[in-house]
């Protein structure tokens, strides 16, 4: 689970620092003494925590735009092949 060295940084399993965490405790710390750094870290935060709506990359978005218009465009089923047994006689 999370581990914490004596300067109060929480470490996740892989031995890295949690980087939510890490600038969540710059932006408490920063606020009054470096509100630029503060503002830094709430919005690196932010896109950490809360992402974007509707946010797609752009190989979805192709792949999205051409099934669209596949199903514009489909290929119609070939014609249907009868015999007509009805005109030959035996004979």
């Amino acid at each position: 689970m999370d581990k914490t060295d004596v300067s109060g940084i929480d470490y996740m399993e892989d031995g890295l620092p949690d980087p939510v965490k890490a600038m969540g405790r710059i932006l408490v710390e920063n606020l009054i003494i470096d509100p630029k750094l503060a503002l830094d870290a709430a919005w690196r935060l932010a896109q950490f925590t809360h992402h974007k709506k509707g946010d797609a990359g752009k190989k979805s978005a192709k792949g999205d735009a051409a099934k669209k218009v596949a199903n514009r465009f489909a290929v119609p089923p070939p014609p249907r092949l009868v015999v007509n047994n009805q005109n030959e006689e035996s004979g």
